[in-house]
């Protein structure tokens, strides 16, 4: 990206890696953002909210760019002394562009039928069945279906559901903050009905709540088989994702159930924003205002 945002500006031929850091500046931004802009006016051709997408997706560039001299990345190189220069590069500001609009859930009625052909799915791929439960019912990431243990979970004392933890192994570290989510109790126990037996020689026993015969084939289920199978039962991708809205859809439901803090607490965020913007959106009105006095009778 910064190679491609300097050649734009000095042209396709300009030695990026032979330049002096001393090109870097502020001026070099705003006119990379003039640039990338009239381009978007023209491809996108009066198309107003494409236009705000494209200004969103050049913002998302700069800041992928300025990465590069963040203060931790900065701190890491060393002796290498960079003229203030960089620093104006680095902290120039974004084009002014809406806020991207609230996330685009799946409708009750898809997730409804995904629930209804759930069984089938058990039938004929246990282990993408097993990662497609934990999604709807915990809100867990991919990789977190692929790494979940029997140690995760921990049944309450009221009986009836289950607290499964996210926590640290030595092949995992959940990402950001550490959680933990409430599971329905038959869920639980039809995804340790699944687990295999103990190998009748070493005793051992593979844990995992996604089962599978190597690691492979776990990774294969809690990703692409379980991506062609929502794809076949019309889940479609939105941001690049496909099973990821399972996670989206369970974090709204909860927000709708419980409130936007545990919504915010069962994703992990340590940010609000992060929740509203990219899983529940914002709250909206449910029913119209009432105006005057209350007529009597």
């Amino acid at each position: 990206d910064l190679e491609r945002m300097v050649r734009l500006v000095r042209g396709a031929t300009c030695d990026v890696e032979g330049a002096s850091s001393e090109l870097l500046t502020k001026a070099l931004v705003k006119e990379w953002q003039g640039l990338r802009r009239q381009a978007a006016e023209v491809a996108t051709a009066g198309d107003l909210a494409a236009l705000e997408a494209a200004k969103r997706t050049i913002n998302s560039t700069l800041t992928h760019v300025q990465s590069l001299f963040s203060k931790e990345a900065v701190d890491d190189y060393g002796a290498l002394h960079l003229p203030p220069n960089v620093q104006e590069f680095a902290t120039a500001l974004p084009v002014a562009a809406r806020k991207q609009e609230k996330p685009k859930q799946l409708a009750d009625d898809l997730v409804a039928r995904l629930m209804a052909g759930a069984d089938a799915l058990r039938a004929e791929n246990p282990a993408a069945w097993a990662a497609l439960q934990l999604m709807l019912w915990g809100g867990l990431r991919n990789i977190e279906c692929y790494h979940a243990r029997a140690a995760w979970l921990e049944e309450l004392p009221t009986g009836g559901a289950y607290r499964i933890a996210m926590q640290p192994e030595k092949d995992f570290l959940p990402k950001g903050n550490s959680r933990a989510v409430i599971l329905p109790g038959a869920v639980v126990a039809a995804l340790l009905a699944q687990l295999p037996a103990a190998d009748p020689v070493t005793g051992e026993r593979d844990t995992h709540l996604v089962p599978a015969r190597t690691p492979s084939a776990r990774h294969d289920a809690c990703y692409r088989e379980l991506n062609t199978w929502l794809k076949g039962h019309g889940v479609g991708e939105d941001a690049q994702k496909i099973a990821y809205r399972l996670r989206k859809y369970w974090a709204k439901k909860l927000e709708e159930q419980q409130g936007i803090f545990m919504a915010q607490a069962g994703l992990g965020h340590s940010s609000m924003q992060t929740t509203t913007a990219h899983y529940t959106g914002a709250r909206e009105m449910s029913v119209p205002i009432t105006l005057g006095a209350k007529a009597a009778g």
